[in-house]
């Protein structure tokens, strides 16, 4: 049987006889506080979440503006800086140092941890060249954060040291990417802090290594650049 409704349309018995539960005024006052409930909720999110990236780009702005790029960070300029003294006194690497250490907001500790270019293994060696396989270790790493590790360097004019100093990071950079490569149950990130106008001219050469297609994965764990594009990189990694 069927029922005869204002429009002319016929509505079937099984729709005439709804069930109380559903016109339970209770119930529906509760599903309709959850719903607003959740919605309220995700709003908060999302206020929350804008407020976070502002605040991020804000702080990126204000640490941005008080770096100069390596571009332009030439030898006179070194020079011209009220921390630099002589260039005997590691005080490159403080002002880096630092620098990380505002930016990230944390300790930035040193380390005698190495890369052991035999077996790709992280040991903490802080004289490799008393032992027998002296050769088979990289330089040490300037500075430790959790699971991220330092290099710094600040090259600011040609000469054959200078390119000696950034081939011996290349090699570095490297040996980072095998240790990665070999213990993907325990990759680290690797920061390589290469300041200074010479620096800035051979980074070409440093993203040929890591846009080598065996690396295709690995290299995203690696920075080479320097300290104005760290502060990008780094806010990236901490909101992924």
């Amino acid at each position: 049987m069927s029922k005869k409704i204002d429009e002319g349309y016929e509505t079937p018995d099984e729709d005439r006889d709804i069930p109380e539960s559903l016109l339970d005024i209770n119930s529906i006052v509760k599903i309709q506080s959850c719903i607003r409930r959740y919605i309220t909720i995700n709003r908060i999110s999302l206020y929350i979440n804008s407020i976070v990236k502002i605040q991020s780009y804000a702080r990126r702005y204000l640490q941005r503006a008080k770096i100069t790029p390596s571009i332009n960070q030439t030898k006179n300029w070194r020079k011209s800086q009220i921390w630099y003294d002589t260039g005997k006194k590691n005080e490159c690497e403080k002002y880096q140092r630092a620098l990380v250490e505002t930016i990230t907001n944390k300790k930035c500790s040193k380390t005698s941890d190495r890369i052991n270019t035999e077996n790709y293994n992280i040991i903490n060696e802080s004289r490799p060249l008393t032992r027998d396989d002296g050769f088979y270790w990289t330089e040490d790493f300037d500075g430790k954060q959790d699971n991220l590790y330092y290099n710094f360097k600040m090259v600011v004019e040609p000469g054959g040291a200078q390119t000696r100093s950034l081939r011996e990071v290349a090699h570095f950079v490297i040996a980072q990417l095998e240790y990665n490569l070999c213990h993907l149950d325990n990759i680290f990130y690797f920061v390589n802090i290469l300041d200074g106008d010479e620096s800035y001219k051979k980074y070409q050469q440093f993203y040929y290594i890591l846009n080598k297609k065996k690396y295709k994965y690995v290299k995203n764990f690696i920075y080479v650049g320097d300290m104005f594009g760290f502060i990008d990189w780094y806010y990236s990694l901490i909101l992924i």
